[in-house]
């Protein structure tokens, strides 16, 4: 072999070494990239997660609420019923006594 052509397939050699650390390299910066993403979309779902857990807690608060709200509309409402019977019975007794 010649010194030109060892010297030729040593350079080749090195320059496809090269390219496939550049290949690395770029790979590499890939994965931090995605590791960061990867980060910010936990960070995301934890934010989330807890946004939840809190309109959870508030409408089970607001279920209470409406219940006792229930119960109360409910009690008002018979009471209006017997008070409007008695009315009419009332009305109706003073035009049959007359």
């Amino acid at each position: 072999m010649s010194p030109t052509k060892d010297h030729q397939d040593q350079n080749d050699r090195l320059d496809r070494i090269e390219n496939k650390l550049d290949s690395l390299s770029e790979a590499i910066i890939s994965i931090a990239r995605a590791e960061e993403k990867i980060t910010m979309l936990a960070k995301y779902g934890e934010t989330q997660a807890t946004q939840i857990l809190k309109i959870v807690e508030r409408l089970e608060a607001l279920e209470q609420k409406v219940s006792s709200n229930e119960i109360v509309v409910n009690v008002i409402n018979k009471l209006f019923w017997i008070v409007l019977t008695g009315i009419v019975g009332g009305i109706t007794g003073m035009y049959l006594m007359q």
